[in-house]
């Protein structure tokens, strides 16, 4: 008899690479998500106040101290991501898939959507941003890919710089490899304080302090200043001059959560579905485009920006490739005989 321990819940990173160092590719982790509002909504039906929901969401979100729980920063480390809502469909199919491949006991190969995310992961590995990697992939309404993307610096004549090009021109290259980004947020943050000391709202024994206020503010959240095209525009350029309008009303993949500056794009694109794994709290998405854009899985009369549902790129190959023939050598093995224990 073998044994499967399901461990619910891990919230700290720490607690993943300890479980990771222990277990190696033997340790599966599951993500499991479910929209803001749906989650508001559960917990008031549970009885707690308002401001309590948001007090625990923030908590789960990340806390301030080391050993707090970092929920946001985990749950990207998954597997297998589930998304759960009310009206979500096939969870025990989802399940009873997964749970196929972990035991290998049939044949099944990746959706559509999870070869699309797998190459917009693949995708981001070809950016030398300073600040991040992100990939982007783009499909038809059909699933076919149309086009990849990721984030770097646009070249005269063709997309974007790569190591192919003699006169790469790109921001690690540059100025002793400063992000132009951050440059001009620190101009713009000492340029405030140059004005406030020429009015006299503070003094010079001040600078410290109005520079560490400056740099919490929300100037950091700036986005314009980079030189980068962003991995989604890039995508959206190529299957624009590769495709035409056959994108419109197919899916777009990112590995993170689009930008503001995106989200006007992707909307008139035609795009009509956005997936991705990592957040991007800086984006105001769906604040600004509350017209156009939802989080809701079940409203199709707007561009739905949807947590991706599937197994994660970084194990796509170890569930999906078939090392050594083994299926047509020896067959399927269906795995019996696995006990299952539950930790709380």
């Amino acid at each position: 008899m073998r044994y499967c321990y399901v461990i619910d819940s891990i919230k700290n990173i720490d607690e993943y690479l300890l479980l990771k160092s222990i277990y190696g590719d033997i340790f599966y982790f599951i993500g499991i998500y479910s929209s803001l509002s749906q989650r508001v909504l559960l917990l008031e039906e549970k009885g707690l106040k308002l401001e309590e929901v948001y007090k625990l969401v923030d908590k789960d979100s990340g806390e301030e101290f080391d050993y707090g729980q970092k929920v946001s920063k985990t749950f990207i480390k998954s597997d297998y991501f589930l998304r759960l809502d009310v009206n979500s469909k096939n969870l025990d199919k989802k399940l009873s898939r997964f749970l196929s491949l972990l035991f290998n006991s049939d044949i099944i190969t990746p959706y559509n959507h999870e070869t699309a995310m797998y190459l917009a992961t693949t995708a981001s590995s070809n950016s030398a941003c300073l600040s991040r990697q992100v990939g982007a992939c783009i499909t038809d309404s059909e699933g076919e890919v149309l086009s990849i993307g990721w984030n770097d610096v646009p070249k005269f004549g063709s997309y974007v710089y790569s190591h192919n090009d003699e006169n790469d021109d790109r921001c690690y290259l540059k100025e002793n490899g400063i992000c132009f980004n951050d440059r001009e947020k620190n101009k713009i943050n000492d340029l405030l304080y140059q004005e406030l000391l020429k009015s006299r709202v503070i003094s010079a024994v001040d600078k410290d302090k109005v520079m560490s206020v400056l740099k919490k503010s929300r100037i950091k959240e700036l986005l314009e200043f980079s030189r980068a095209v962003h991995a989604e525009m890039l995508a959206l350029i190529k299957a624009g001059h590769k495709s035409g309008d056959a994108m419109i009303g197919g899916s777009l993949y990112c590995t993170t959560y689009p930008c503001h500056n995106c989200a006007r794009h992707i909307i008139a694109s035609g795009i009509k579905n956005v997936y991705y794994i990592e957040p991007y709290n800086k984006s105001l998405a769906t604040s600004l485009h509350v017209d156009s854009i939802t989080d809701n899985e079940t409203d199709t009369s707007k561009v739905r920006i949807l947590m991706y549902d599937g197994i994660s790129p970084s194990r796509y190959l170890h569930f999906f490739k078939m090392y050594d023939n083994k299926r047509k050598l020896n067959g399927i093995k269906i795995n019996r005989g696995v006990k299952i224990i539950t930790y709380i």
